[in-house]
């Protein structure tokens, strides 16, 4: 924290205002697009996952359509049908689950992806916001440096001018007394 912070006058006080508005603004913009985007990664993590598990079913009912096909053609005798049965029975078992476990993570993805635009949505609010406050404290910062320097500090060095001036006057005539003491 800083220690003093020059307050003492108003004009100094709206530059820090400025300034304080300015920093805060850019930090949180900073953390609204942070935000966002870590949650777009994390859903094109799940949307990976989604299109992998659809891979899956594909391949595993391509397996199925290539044993039927299969059945067909060399069309089996009865004894071995029983088995075939119990095959094809066991591979439509484990894609019925994959099929439910993609329809879960798609209605799981579909929700996340709503949230997930609405968060871009407020994050595009945030930075409009963010934006306008910036130039608020642009224009915060720049008009009190500016009333300070014309009402505060210019007469301040005017001061100091005349101070200078008077103090070098009676240094002068301070040693023309001095020499002119010397020289009696």
């Amino acid at each position: 924290m800083i220690p003093n912070l020059p307050t003492d006058n108003l004009y100094k006080f709206m530059s820090l205002s400025g300034i304080v508005i300015i920093i805060f603004s850019i930090y949180f913009c900073e953390i609204k697009v942070r935000e966002v985007s870590q949650n777009n990664i994390e859903f094109l993590k799940k949307q990976d996952n989604l299109n992998n598990k659809i891979a899956r079913f594909n391949d595993k009912l391509g397996t199925i359509s290539v044993l039927f096909e299969t059945y067909q053609k060399d069309n089996i005798q009865k004894k071995d049908t029983s088995i075939f049965l119990s095959n094809l029975e066991t591979r439509i078992s484990s894609l019925s689950n994959l099929r439910d476990g993609i329809n879960t993570d798609y209605i799981s993805q579909k929700a996340y992806h709503q949230r997930l635009n609405l968060l871009q949505e407020e994050s595009k609010i945030i930075t409009y916001f963010s934006y306008l406050f910036i130039a608020l404290g642009f224009v915060l910062t720049s008009t009190g440096f500016l009333l300070w320097y014309k009402k505060v500090q210019k007469p301040l060095d005017k001061i100091l001018a005349n101070d200078l001036a008077k103090s070098e006057f009676e240094k002068a005539k301070l040693d023309k007394e001095i020499a002119a003491s010397k020289s009696e």
